[in-house]
């Protein structure tokens, strides 16, 4: 094949043009990969951060519950203690009353015994 000097020229005159758009694609094709990264790693600290706000809700919570339910537990031993208090409270004021009651039907026994006699006095 015989190749003439404008073939020649024309070949040339069009790697020259051609290299800059060559180049061009090139130049594209790296931001595009450079992107494409960029986009990965903000995919990745987003997940991440998203797992860490999640692990601080979900120990908040958990420390909520634990504190909620101490907060219970202390309720519910101060309402035993009250219940307790009353239920002697009640035991004494009952003994009380079973005292006075008996001291009171003494007496009244005495009472009665005291106006047989006068009656029988008379």
């Amino acid at each position: 094949m015989k190749t003439t000097k404008s073939t020649l020229t024309l070949l040339i005159a069009g790697m020259f043009f051609l290299l800059p758009i060559l180049s061009c694609g090139d130049a594209a094709r790296d931001a595009y990969d450079d992107a494409k990264e960029t986009a990965a790693e903000l995919a990745e600290e987003t997940e991440d951060a998203v797992k860490e706000g999640a692990e601080a809700v979900a120990d908040a919570a958990g420390e909520a519950l634990e504190e909620g339910a101490e907060a219970v537990g202390e309720a519910l031993d101060d309402a035993k203690d009250t219940a307790n208090e009353l239920i002697e409270e009640g035991k004494d004021m009952a003994g009380d009353a079973a005292e006075k009651t008996g001291k009171a039907i003494q007496d009244a026994g005495k009472a009665v015994e005291k106006k047989g006699k006068e009656i029988k006095k008379n």
